[in-house]
């Protein structure tokens, strides 16, 4: 009989990274967001100095503000700091993580997902009439037209200013998607005017969050009109009796009308 001894040899690789996650919604416009960076193995001595952060646009001051977690995975805390722009979190090739055998990190680690930063607050650039001006309908639209696109924009985000004789004038309804929303305005009774605005309270907001900066009330106007035209006179412009062939009579009308013709007459 012969015995025959085997000796078997682990060879353990040292620690990489696997991914890095956003655990937070973006865009954001949050002071704070928070990555899960996950290791091939469970590892030890990871702190935040094995980090940095890389910015893009206007974002400055971003930071690494913590890091928790044991085993194969850590959640890592960065300030965004201010500005717009983008943040990814790195891991740096003089990180000094290691795994539980001692075996140094490979790194370093720099194919994280974005944080698409967004502090700056919508603001209404233009709300602007749809329909012909001055206007007897019962609803006309407006277009409102926002820096960027925005979320939440309904009714009751918006109010009505009218002048003169305008009255039961109300909201109908909010369309549309992005930058731009189109409000259908019933015109009530009477004549005035009625201006379309945005409210101070208004709750619009842009993909990142940030709320609506309020209120808009440079909007155009509609001219209200909803009084029939009448005719106040017919008066001769020649003598009562006249050989004349042909004669003038001056007519006039309680406005300003359009389209009249000889075939509106009858003699």
């Amino acid at each position: 009989t012969v015995n025959h001894s085997v000796s078997v040899i682990y060879v353990d690789e040292p620690p990489t990274v696997t991914s890095i996650t956003r655990i937070n919604a973006n865009p954001t416009n949050r002071n704070s967001v928070v990555y899960t960076v996950t290791f091939s193995e469970s590892v030890l001595n990871v702190g935040g100095l094995d980090f940095s952060v890389t910015t893009t646009g206007s974002v400055t001051g971003a930071s690494i503000f913590g890091v928790s977690g044991t085993g194969t995975t850590r959640n890592v805390t960065v300030l965004t700091g201010t500005g717009n722009g983008t943040i990814r979190l790195d891991v740096r090739n003089t990180a000094t993580i290691n795994d539980v055998v001692g075996n140094a990190f490979v790194g370093p680690y720099t194919a994280g997902p974005l944080y698409d930063v967004d502090k700056t607050v919508p603001t209404v650039t233009s709300i602007t009439r749809v329909n012909t001006n001055p206007t007897n309908r019962n609803s006309v639209v407006y277009t409102v037209t926002f820096s960027e696109a925005v979320l939440n924009a309904g009714g009751l985000d918006f109010i009505l200013t009218t002048g003169g004789g305008v009255t039961g004038a109300s909201i109908f309804g909010v369309s549309g998607t992005g930058t731009t929303r189109s409000v259908t305005v019933l015109t009530g009774t009477g004549n005035g005017t009625i201006r379309l605005d945005v409210r101070n309270t208004a709750t619009i907001n842009d993909v990142a969050g940030n709320a609506l900066v309020g209120p808009y009330t440079a909007g155009q106007v509609f001219d209200v009109d909803k009084t029939l035209p009448t005719v106040t006179s017919i008066t001769r412009v020649n003598p009562g009796t006249t050989n004349l062939n042909a004669v003038v009579y001056t007519v006039t009308f309680s406005e300003a009308v359009l389209n009249a013709g000889g075939l509106d007459f009858i003699l």
